[in-house]
């Protein structure tokens, strides 16, 4: 069948984006679909779908924070990437942000941000706590995202994500979520 080798290829690029060790990382850990610590990464919006289904949650974590001695306490600043399309097609992203301890909020602002861009068939692609978001566009002009403790390390796990997938990716943004401290 014709369609039959472009799905094989399409599929293959789909398992290469996660290395196998990687598979468990976009399975539930103690409620969390990345492994504590480790770095995220996302692919383009259709791959996020095929490999959801749209019913799953999109990979993410929480870094953790060092607790502070004086009178207060540390807050975890969340943030989520929503991927999607233009009227005419193009690929486009949005960043929504939240001091606080609500993933879904952020997410809800990434979205309400995507929608006022005009964003149609918005995903959240990736989404992260305490920690440094890295975007980045491949050789076929579609968003890539990836999040990790530091800001180079965000861009290395980028990098190596687009490599495994087959494409090359320029860094267009770098994206933070630090948390911070309440003092009483």
């Amino acid at each position: 069948m014709p369609g039959s080798r472009s799905r094989h290829i399409l599929f293959a690029c789909i398992l290469s984006l996660v290395p196998v060790a990687g598979h468990a990382q976009m399975q539930p850990i103690q409620g969390i679909p990345c492994a504590q610590g480790l770095p995220c990464t996302a692919p383009p919006p259709q791959v996020l779908d095929q490999m959801h289904g749209g019913h799953a949650a999109p990979p993410g974590q929480i870094l953790p924070v060092r607790e502070e001695v004086r009178g207060g306490y540390m807050v975890n600043s969340f943030a989520a990437i929503a991927f999607w399309r233009s009227a005419s097609g193009q690929p486009g992203y949005s960043y929504g942000a939240l001091r606080g301890d609500r993933r879904e909020q952020a997410e809800q602002y990434a979205m309400d941000a995507c929608r006022s861009a005009g964003g149609r068939d918005c995903v959240i692609g990736l989404w992260g706590a305490n920690g440094h978001f890295v975007i980045g566009r491949d050789s076929d002009g579609e968003y890539r995202a990836a999040f990790a403790g530091t800001p180079n390390a965000a861009r290395r796990e980028l990098m190596k994500s687009c490599k495994n997938a087959g494409t090359k990716c320029k860094v267009v943004e770098t994206l933070e979520s630090m948390p911070y401290y309440f003092t009483f």
